[in-house]
């Protein structure tokens, strides 16, 4: 009867357990299925799309090349216009996003004009004011005065260069450099040049800020002006100059930046004076260098333009023309230099055009001619 008791309690408990079991099974299931149905509520069913997504930010942290990245971009953007709907809203986005693009370009288009324009060579064609006294003196010269050119280039910000190929008035060709840090003028008459093209004297004055301001005034003016410059007024050769000999360590000082065309040459200070035209040198020559200046287009007009104020003129003893003959110019009033304006024409990269150091060429005026022996050099 005792172990018929026993397992029956045995049984028993044994039911229990299993009751327990099942009643925590259940009790699992049910908080398994409730956290399934909050987590299917929070996080709804990922697409393909979001799933490529995805493995995109995973692979995100590695480098892609710059290349790779436009060609995504590119690819990107394509497929969105291919694939989009062109709704009238979606257009005119379109059309803003275009018009912002051509404004941009057109604000790039002129700041780089802007900043490369004024490092450029502009060229002008200056014509002399109508010189009846010149006609008076010399009926035998044109009505019409031929235009002289001059290159403007702005060298830096500091210094503005000016290549000038001259007609009369201007007795030869000449490069002048301006700089307006230093308010300083450098003057190379390319009359005054050896065989080799190199120039053995140049001549230094101050800068007369009533002519020419600052570089700003200047590129103003240049910009205003027009390709044939007609003058009615300047010109005048202004003989009020003595050059005075100076060191070319102290030329050189006045200058930001270093004038290459006068390297190795001598140097005279043109200090202006009261008397007029010295003539007790009989061999000096007349030299006369233009005073650029910014302008007034008319008398009551705002806008500018570059001209000559006048020609600032002296005299000059020449020892390496001493054994050239002398002959008179054109004009009737000076002497001929012995190398022709035709024969040191420079471009506007300031190179020589027609460059003739020491032969004698059949149709320039320049002759060297030995005083002694009367041959040709």
């Amino acid at each position: 009867m005792e172990t018929i008791f026993e397992m029956e309690e045995l049984s028993s408990s044994l039911a229990r357990k299993d009751s327990y079991r099942a009643m925590q099974s259940s009790w699992d299931g049910d908080e398994k299925k409730m956290t399934s149905t909050l987590n299917s509520r929070r996080f709804p069913p990922q697409s393909q799309t979001s799933l490529v997504s995805r493995e995109t930010d995973q692979h995100s942290g590695k480098k892609i090349g710059c290349l790779k990245k436009i060609r995504t971009f590119y690819q990107g953007v394509r497929y969105a216009f291919e694939n989009s709907e062109y709704t009238p809203e979606l257009l005119r986005s379109l059309c803003c996003i275009l018009l912002l693009l051509l404004l941009l370009l057109f604000l790039m288009f002129i700041i780089f004009n802007a900043i490369f324009n004024r490092y450029a060579v502009s060229e002008f064609l200056l014509y002399p004011p109508v010189c009846e006294e010149c006609r008076r003196k010399n009926p035998a010269l044109v009505s019409a005065a031929l235009p002289s050119s001059v290159f403007v280039h702005f060298f830096s910000k500091h210094q503005a260069h000016f290549e000038l190929r001259g007609n009369q008035p201007f007795k030869s060709n000449s490069f002048t450099a301006v700089d307006f840090n230093t308010g300083y003028v450098a003057y190379a008459d390319h009359s005054l040049t050896d065989a080799n093209g190199k120039h053995f004297t140049c001549f230094l004055m101050p800068l007369d800020r009533s002519a020419i301001d600052s570089i700003d005034q200047l590129s103003e003016a240049v910009s205003e002006s027009s390709y044939e410059i007609q003058s009615t007024f300047g010109w005048q050769e202004f003989y009020q100059f003595d050059p005075e000999k100076i060191e070319p360590m102290t030329a050189k000082q006045k200058f930001t930046e270093e004038i290459d065309d006068c390297e190795g040459a001598q140097w005279y200070l043109l200090r202006q004076t009261v008397h007029a035209r010295d003539a007790s040198c009989s061999e000096c020559y007349d030299f006369c260098l233009p005073d650029w200046a910014v302008v007034r287009k008319e008398k009551y007009e705002d806008e500018s333009t570059l001209g000559v104020r006048r020609l600032n003129c002296f005299r000059l003893y020449v020892p390496q023309w001493s054994n050239f003959r002398v002959e008179t110019d054109i004009g009737g009033g000076h002497w001929k230099y012995p190398l022709s304006s035709e024969s040191t024409k420079r471009d506007k990269n300031g190179e020589w055009v027609h460059w003739i150091p020491t032969t004698n060429a059949q149709g320039f005026s320049r002759s060297r001619k030995s005083i002694n022996n009367a041959t040709l050099v």
